[in-house]
């Protein structure tokens, strides 16, 4: 009885600062924080970054209207990625707020149960976790269909690649839909990376902090609906792919075992072959190789 009431303690004194991104979706980004207002969890606050959007009215005149929510919003005046907008977002959090316990980085696009927050942290603390993820369903027309598991834990290997799920007891990594980490956790590893600008950024972050021997797991009672890839499908996919294959070749520089590092370069020109006519794969191969990261520029 007296370890119940201690864990329950914790969950309730546990602070967690909520980060969340928009870039020209409004909407999505609107019915993500009314979501937030049916938590049963409540010692949050939110911290949204606009990443230069063409209107930011309509969240500016909801967060007024929702004072409870106690939303600090923050203009940038480029597109940063969401690398650059989280990075921006856990400096504030880090800076202003010493009492903090956790950092949920939370997709705008995404929609959270009642109870999503209260099993995140009551998972991370029961295990330990550096990150905590949560089981991840897509979403469709506003629709929240359980039975389409988008993501838990997320399996890779140098052969295969990344895939967002089934290694739910023992996961590579934790897709950044949803991600509850530990606050401490920056202060060993750093930040995330901001030469991926966007994709591979949260394998990057999982692969450094598995190597620093920090514990990654997923909550199997918190679930999130996710309306997949609503603020990057405005890129086109064109520009989608060249940030697929260049990050996916900065994963591997960075973390790869040799031999991988020196196949990457065979891979290359396998990539010309396959995609003889796409200009944004020769992109990605000559901005890997001469060292252009960050956000797509050609």
């Amino acid at each position: 009885m007296k370890n119940k009431k201690s864990r329950n303690k914790f969950l309730c004194e546990a602070k967690v600062i909520i980060i969340i991104i928009n870039y020209n979706t409004e909407q999505e980004t609107i019915k993500c924080l009314r979501s937030l207002k049916k938590l049963k969890y409540k010692n949050f606050e939110i911290i949204l970054i606009d990443n230069n959007s063409d209107n930011f009215n309509k969240i500016k005149d909801f967060t007024k209207k929702n004072c409870e929510l106690r939303i600090k919003n923050y203009e940038l005046n480029k597109n940063t990625g969401f690398t650059g907008g989280v990075n921006f977002g856990i400096k504030k959090a880090l800076k202003n707020k010493t009492n903090i316990d956790y950092i949920w980085l939370l997709n705008n696009d995404a929609l959270v149960d009642k109870n999503t927050l209260t099993e995140l942290v009551k998972t991370a603390k029961e295990k330990n976790s550096a990150v905590t993820g949560a089981k991840i369903f897509s979403l469709s027309k506003n629709i929240i269909k359980l039975k389409n598991l988008e993501a838990d834990g997320g399996t890779f290997n140098w052969i295969q690649g990344s895939f967002p799920k089934g290694a739910i007891k023992n996961p590579k990594w934790i897709t950044g839909t949803s991600m509850l980490i530990k606050k401490n956790i920056f202060e060993i590893i750093g930040l995330f990376d901001e030469k991926f600008f966007l994709y591979y950024e949260d394998v990057d972050f999982c692969l450094r902090l598995k190597k620093n021997g920090f514990k990654l797991s997923v909550s199997e009672k918190a679930f999130v609906s996710h309306k997949k890839s609503s603020s990057t499908n405005i890129l086109g996919k064109d520009v989608i792919l060249y940030y697929h294959y260049r990050n996916l070749m900065l994963l591997t520089k960075k973390h790869a075992p040799k031999i991988i590092k020196y196949i990457i370069y065979l891979w290359n020109y396998f990539l010309i072959l396959r995609y003889p006519f796409s200009k944004y794969i020769k992109y990605a191969i000559y901005d890997f190789h001469n060292n252009k990261f960050g956000k797509f520029n050609h």
